[in-house]
């Protein structure tokens, strides 16, 4: 999809991946589809104002680092919520 095609107008969430190399079929070119589907500051300007984007990290390209200043990118809070709830049960499990 193209930028144009991407309406987040309504969306609350935005959970944004990247294009999985090792699943693609012969013939598909990684590089033209890993730019087709990027997330830009301007992929944002329909997303509302309370809407949230999440990444699982790390990335490959698929979010510009433009985007990182944006309020609505979350991905770097997500990552350190993840490295916590971890530790808790790594400490559960240790007793």
């Amino acid at each position: 999809r193209t930028d144009q095609e991407l309406d987040l107008e309504g969306v609350d969430v935005v959970y944004w991946t990247r294009i999985q190399k090792e699943r693609l079929q012969p013939g598909q070119n990684y590089e033209q589809l890993k730019a087709m589907y990027q997330i830009r500051p301007e992929t944002l300007e329909s997303l509302p104002a309370h809407g949230i984007l999440m990444h699982p990290l790390p990335r490959d390209g698929e979010i510009s680092e433009e985007v990182d200043s944006d309020p609505r990118a979350v991905y770097f809070e997500q990552a350190g919520n993840g490295l916590l709830v971890r530790m808790v049960l790594l400490e559960a499990l240790a007793g």
